[in-house]
This record gives structure tokens, C-alpha cells and sequence, in this order.
């Protein structure tokens, strides 16, 4: 058995935790806390940018291994990369304010809730697409 395997399904996993902690950085650190708490207007970006970084990782990942329903365990891996940028968002916080997060706990569940839906959708998109890349069929 090749030893090489594993270690790129290991990237495979991260990745997609990246696919999850790269949005929510990226949407979310630069605002300041009262922002952070107005920013509604930010979730469906976010959960689209999760959706298509989710739906890019599955592909290539199905694309390289075909390893079938075990693409699925990525979807894991997004709500993982996004509780590491709540987590880093809240610790940033509260050091400037120590009682900036007082509810935290409940606010990881929630992104991890609301970052496993696109994050669902979009390995399974990219699961199709991948299959379709590694037949070599066309939509037509």
C-alpha cells in the first residue's frame, strides 16, 4: 500500500478547514466588535464564499482520490476551521474588552450550525463535479 495516501487525505482535511476559517476571517476580523454585532448584512456572502470554498476543496479532493462517500467527512472539517476563527475572533475581543463575550460558547455553536449547511452543500456539489472531472463527462 502506498504510505503517500494518507498523508494527502490529511491535506484534504485541511483544506477544508480552511474552506471554513479563510470566510469567516476574512469577512469578519477586520470589523470592530460593534460592528461585528450589526453585521447582518454579511452572513449570505459568508455563507456563499463557505459554500464555494467547500464545493472547490471536494472537487479536487474527488477528483484525486475517488474515494467516494468518504468525501463527506470534509464537511466536518468547515465547521472546525470556522469555530477556529470564532474562537480567534472571540479571544481577540475579549482582550480588549473582557466582557465583549460574555456568551460565547453560544456563539461558536451558532457560526458551527450556520457554517455546516453551505459546508454540507457545498462537498456535495463539489463531489459531482469532481466525478464529472475525473470521467471526463460534459453537462451537454
Amino acid at each position: 500500500m502506498d504510505e503517500k495516501a494518507p498523508k494527502l487525505r490529511f491535506w484534504w482535511f485541511v483544506l477544508a478547514a480552511f474552506a471554513g476559517f479563510g470566510p469567516t476571517a476574512v469577512l469578519f476580523w477586520p470589523l470592530t466588535y460593534t460592528e461585528y454585532l450589526q453585521s447582518n448584512s454579511l452572513i449570505l456572502p459568508w455563507v456563499g464564499a463557505i459554500g464555494i470554498a467547500s464545493a472547490v476543496v471536494a472537487a479536487f479532493a474527488e477528483r484525486a482520490h475517488r474515494s467516494g462517500p468518504g468525501i463527506l467527512l470534509l464537511t466536518p472539517w468547515v465547521g472546525v476551521g470556522t469555530i477556529l476563527a470564532t474562537l480567534g475572533r472571540v479571544a481577540f475581543d475579549v482582550r480588549l474588552d473582557p466582557t465583549s463575550h460574555n456568551l460565547w460558547p453560544f456563539e461558536v455553536v451558532m457560526m458551527l450550525v450556520f457554517s455546516l449547511i453551505p459546508g454540507l452543500f457545498g462537498v456535495l456539489v463539489g463531489r459531482g463535479v469532481g466525478r464529472l472531472l475525473a470521467t471526463g463527462k460534459t453537462t451537454e
